[in-house]
């Protein structure tokens, strides 16, 4: 949201309304051809806006004042860029650190969004990320103490939706009952797929046992926050407790648990009835590496639940070993009547080798050692690192933890072109020139015209972010991998083609239509854009060429709209959510924080200009609170305006002193009644200079 300066010698009026112009809220937007990332940057990050329309300038100026703090040149970057058509230009002001509120002027073409220069900014974004994940919870209510507006009563756990029972009574009586209650939704709909929940878990927990200094936040507003386990954790733990139940008493792992088809009801008025599915080694197999996994990282923090762990990697890993060819023989199916997602591969290989190099880890034991060496090499079932992983191919991630597991085989480590080191170098530096000569620099192919661009493409460059991740690890010399990995971060939060931040409730132009049953039921998201507002934090797919012939251009393939064709839900193939997208999005926001702790949830403490750092929650219902900081002690007015201008309550007005501070708002005016509903704008004056938030009220 833009922030304006205001001296005491203008009218007040007209002040205001360009307020509202800069802010869109008067229905102008900012310039569509100034490409960036929305949310911020920490100070010694690469800094640089993509333009898609010709200009030779740009200057980047401080909220507020409007001075100009930056100026540099527009160089072309990339003409006639593949994935989206357009003549690029690139204006780089890395050289600009000091910690601020900022956004970017071009000559001849507008300004930008807002964004943030500080410590803290991606801190606050892992925060609000782990959250969305939190949404996802099955088996649980989601209370407004943690989901602020965005509520429901408990789900899939009593009644007759009940999870679950056994899918051979679907179409009769329900039986076979057990209990199978928790986990995660996994995308848009309820349905629990075994095999995509261990790959989420894989993703959360390698992350953690790499880098877990970067993921100590326990304050991510979740109910387990402050209980001295990190959130990220804790948040993994409610899916590993509900695949604890998938597992038989043979080892063997259910692959799915859900309704027989899909439905629209909200979370807690789904009584449907929920179905668990036959044994599958595609499922068994990821559970297997992720029990493995978890069992080493849990315990230095629960010792019991670490060996809970290990006893699953352990019968799963039997079960394999006596089930060594895929089970059901086809993969997984549909049957009796079901229509859910199967979340098949083409072979269960590539599951059954994260598994070995987890369990290898876990145990040394010999058989899982060979079958990891008997199938890594040229000529064999996995000769390299060449691609991202995905759930329907793991083998990347028992790559990279057989790497580091002590004893593990040398070649296969670091053996010629196909060792794990190796071929992970030679396809970072691949792709590290793929992401310099596209235009927005993002690190997807766009070969034949689709290339990456399918369901879940925001997870694909994701998981090349990851990859780039473990070149730097295993060659810390060449700063261009990891700075790779950035680049796809800033690409998801609004330097793209689109210039969509490709989350719902984060950065001016977020998304509004996310495809999701809850979002449908609970009236969060409706044909109009204005009254749009998804359950937040969430990462949808993007852009999708393979589905959608919306453009010529795979990174311009995207709409977010209400989709008629998808009963005004939408567009599933390009605003669907998923729980191993939005892990692979916690995973890179997480590791470019750093561990950060100077900002938080809350704005920074040492700043040099008066900042409203959030609303929350916004859109509101009943009450908002603004967090807000003063860099000197002084007078301070918080007061809340209609979009006309007109006052329509005061929160503050005193001397503070220097710091963070809160101010609420009930949704009332002056006189103590209710506010119609709509959009607002919370103004803090402070020091001279004066910031805004827009504020969405709804009745």
């Amino acid at each position: 949201m833009r922030q304006v300066a205001f001296s005491s010698a203008q009218p007040f009026l007209l002040v205001f309304l360009i307020l509202l112009i800069l802010i869109g809220i008067t229905g102008r937007s900012c310039a569509a051809g100034i490409h960036l990332n929305q949310v911020g940057y920490q100070p010694g990050d690469a800094k640089w806006i993509a333009v898609s329309e010709a200009a030779d300038s740009f200057k980047v100026r401080v909220s507020g004042t409007g001075t100009v703090t930056y100026s540099g040149a527009l160089v072309l970057r990339r003409a006639a860029d593949p994935a989206s058509g357009d003549n690029v230009y690139q204006g780089d002001f890395t050289g600009l650190t000091t910690p601020g509120a900022y956004y970017v002027d071009v000559p001849g073409i507008g300004s930008s969004f807002e964004f943030i220069v500080g410590n803290g900014t991606l801190a606050m974004l892992y925060r609000q990320l782990l959250k969305g994940l939190y949404y996802q919870r099955c088996g649980t209510a989601i209370p407004s103490e943690y989901g602020g507006l965005w509520t429901h009563g408990s789900c899939h756990d009593h009644g007759g939706g009940i999870a679950s029972y056994d899918w051979a009574t679907t179409g009769g009586t329900p039986g076979g009952y057990r209990n199978t209650i928790g986990g995660w939704h996994d995308a848009g709909d309820y349905g629990k797929y075994s095999t995509n929940n261990a790959y989420t878990v894989g993703i959360l927990l390698q992350a953690y046992e790499q880098f877990d200094t970067c993921y100590t936040y326990d304050d991510c507003g979740i109910p387990e926050s402050g209980n001295g386990v990190p959130d990220l954790l804790d948040e993994a733990r409610w899916s590993l407790e509900c695949m604890l139940k998938m597992q038989d008493g043979s080892g063997g792992v259910r692959h799915r648990e859900s309704t027989a088809d899909y439905t629209l009801l909200g979370p807690d008025e789904d009584t449907t009835p929920r179905y668990y599915t036959d044994v599958s080694s595609d499922a068994t197999a990821a559970q297997c590496g992720a029990m493995a996994l978890a069992a080493r990282v849990y315990r230095d923090f629960d010792v019991s639940f670490a060996a809970a762990c290990s006893v699953s990697a352990h019968a799963a890993w039997d079960w394999l070993e006596t089930n060594p060819t895929r089970v059901p023989s086809g993969g997984f199916a549909n049957l009796y009547g079901h229509n859910g997602a199967t979340y098949v591969a083409g072979n269960d290989v590539h599951a059954r080798f994260w598994a070995a190099a987890e369990f290898f880890r876990l145990t040394g034991d010999a058989s899982a050692k060979a079958y990891v060496d008997a199938r890594w090499g040229e000529g064999l079932a996995f000769n390299g690192v060449w691609y991202p992983d995905s759930w329907g191919d793991m083998a990347n991630m028992g790559a990279f933890t057989y790497r580091d597991a002590p004893g593990a085989t040398p070649y296969v480590v670091s053996g010629g072109w196909w060792g794990i080191e190796q071929s992970t170098l030679s396809s970072a530096d691949v792709w590290t020139t793929r992401i310099d000569q596209d235009g927005y620099g993002c690190a997807a192919s766009t070969d034949g015209g689709v290339g990456d661009y399918y369901w879940g493409f925001t997870g694909v460059i994701l998981r090349y972010a990851w990859t780039l991740i473990q070149a730097h690890r295993y060659d810390g010399s060449d700063e261009a991998h990891e700075r790779g990995a950035l680049e796809q971060l800033n690409y998801i939060l609004g330097r793209n083609p689109m210039g969509k931040v490709y989350i719902t409730g984060i950065g001016s132009n977020s998304v509004l239509h996310a495809h999701a049953a809850w979002n449908t039921a609970a009236g969060y998201t409706a044909i109009e854009d204005s009254l749009c507002h998804p359950y937040p934090y969430s990462l949808v797919g993007g852009p999708n060429r393979a589905d959608n012939d919306i453009s010529d251009y795979p990174g311009k393939c995207y709409e977010d709209i209400a989709d008629p064709a998808y009963y005004n839900l939408g567009n599933y193939t390009l605003n669907e959510t998923s729980v191993n997208i939005q892990a692979s999005l916690i995973v890179i926001a997480g590791y470019f924080a750093g561990g950060d702790e100077s900002a938080g949830v809350q704005p920074p403490e040492n700043i040099d200009f008066p900042l409203i750092a959030r609303a929350y929650p916004n859109p509101f219902h009943r009450m908002t609170t603004l967090s807000f900081s003063l860099p000197a002690e002084g007078s301070a007015k918080v007061a809340v305006y209609d979009v006309e201008g007109r006052l329509v309550r005061k929160l503050v007005s005193d001397t503070l002193p220097a710091g963070r501070h809160q101010a609420a708002w009930d949704g009332r005016d002056s006189n103590g009644r209710p506010a119609a509903p709509g959009v607002y704008v919370a103004r803090l004056e402070a020091q001279g200079a004066a910031t805004s938030r827009k504020l969405v009220l709804i009745r």
